[in-house]
């Protein structure tokens, strides 16, 4: 497996944009899209799942976009093979859904991801899974973006 500079920006702007940094967050998920190489799938799924997380914040950008990044992340995760990737790019998918308004949608994703993480046994994102679950399924207002141990950050509901 190969680390490239894409990949180092796209956990970059995963986490800047968890800390609710979205203009640097969308900069560095920019900056990954731009340097990657053909065929590096490590960074790709990453890259999309940021510049979605990045459009999901950001008022101005169109759902379809956020929606097309995350259908890429999926897609490159999955013809890759990488597993892992895949189930984190759809448990991130049904996390926009919840916070665009659409249940339905996001317990879909929600179900694949959360078939994924209990075959590779990914306990600590099932855990996460099981929080997002029920915020949906209890039609409660998405808060925010996975990860929070303590609950999620204090913002205006």
């Amino acid at each position: 497996m190969l680390y490239t500079i894409s990949w180092a920006y796209a956990l970059l702007a995963e986490v800047t944009l968890m800390l609710n940094d979205v203009k640097s967050g969308v900069e560095l998920a920019e900056a990954s899209r731009g340097s990657l190489r053909a065929g590096d799938r490590l960074a790709e799924p990453i890259t999309y799942c940021a510049l979605a997380i990045g459009g999901a914040l950001n008022k101005t950008l169109e759902w379809s976009d956020v929606l097309s990044h995350l259908q890429k992340a999926v897609s490159i995760a999955i013809a890759a093979g990488t597993l892992p990737r895949a189930a984190v790019s759809q448990f991130r998918y049904a996390e926009c859904l919840h916070k665009k308004g659409d249940p339905p949608a996001a317990l879909e994703q929600l179900s694949e991801a959360e078939r994924l993480f209990a075959t590779m046994k990914m306990t600590w994102w099932s855990e996460q899974a099981a929080g997002l679950r029920a915020r949906v399924e209890g039609n409660q207002p998405f808060v925010w973006f996975a990860p929070y141990v303590d609950g999620p950050p204090e913002l205006a509901r």
